[in-house]
């Protein structure tokens, strides 16, 4: 296997021939402190770097400043040396933002289907009564898995209720 050999084209920065292209090899803790390279110092692993780059970087798109500094902070709760990924970071931001969210909120933006089936359990329950959540569900749906004894056991409770109910209407 023939071994490529990489060209310094700045600190920090190599090229190296790929079949017929050039590939660009940064190595970030080589890499200059200097204003224009302080992006490249958020992502490093050297803390003395990506302070550098934190104090240093000038954000120029709103959203992606966001994105690099929720980032960093997280960089800063859980140490420099972590392997923290983009799919990290949108699962974690998902679930950011679904703990944010009222039971309003919820209910605001997401069909019933959506919440029974697309949210997990602990964030569609948290401050939603049991009562408002069998609203959203179908009978059906409701029933699924419900072994027919159980059923019975139900429909045998529910005559009971409306007997008693007669009852109590009737001695008024």
């Amino acid at each position: 296997m023939k071994k490529e050999v990489l060209h310094p084209i700045r600190p920090g920065i190599y090229g190296v021939k790929w079949g017929s292209q050039q590939i660009r090899v940064i190595v970030l803790s080589r890499v200059l402190k200097e204003k224009k390279n302080s992006v490249w110092h958020l992502f490093g692993a050297v803390p003395g770097n990506v302070q550098y780059g934190a104090a240093h970087y000038q954000w120029h798109i709103p959203n992606i400043s966001t994105v690099i500094s929720q980032l960093y902070e997280r960089y800063q709760l859980e140490g420099i040396k972590m392997a923290y990924t983009v799919e990290d970071y949108f699962r974690d931001l998902r679930k950011d933002v679904l703990e944010s969210l009222t039971p309003e909120d919820l209910m605001k933006f997401f069909s019933p289907e959506d919440l029974v089936r697309g949210i997990p359990t602990e964030y569609l329950v948290k401050g939603i009564s049991p009562k408002d959540l069998l609203k959203w569900i179908s009978p059906e749906d409701l029933l699924e898995g419900v072994s027919v004894e159980d059923i019975e056991k139900l429909v045998r409770l529910a005559r009971k209720k409306r007997q008693k109910s007669k009852q109590d209407s009737g001695a008024e």
